[in-house]
């Protein structure tokens, strides 16, 4: 076994791991800030308008995750809907 190889899978794990780290705290951050917006909007609209933010709201966190890969994947797939307007490679 070659040391230097070793330490250089060694190397690359803790790098990997530390970009998961850093994507998964960014999204968390990016999450809880446009959550706490939403809410305050919520929060100040009466009627209509809030019963509709409460039930997308609602409908987001009942849908199971493999519905929402699917529709993510409708609109930016190969084929996507959105794949014009939006060049992003999901793959």
């Amino acid at each position: 076994m070659n040391p230097a190889a070793n330490l250089n899978e060694v190397t690359t794990s803790w790098m990997l791991f530390t970009n998961s780290l850093l994507v998964a705290g960014g999204a968390t951050v990016a999450a809880v800030l446009l959550g706490a917006i939403a809410a305050l909007f919520l929060i100040q609209t009466f009627g209509l308008t809030q019963r509709l933010g409460n039930a997308i709201a609602i409908v987001s966190l009942v849908m199971p995750p493999f519905l929402v890969t699917s529709c993510w994947l409708d609109l930016l797939g190969f084929t996507g809907i959105w794949k014009s307007w939006l060049p992003v490679d999901i793959y």
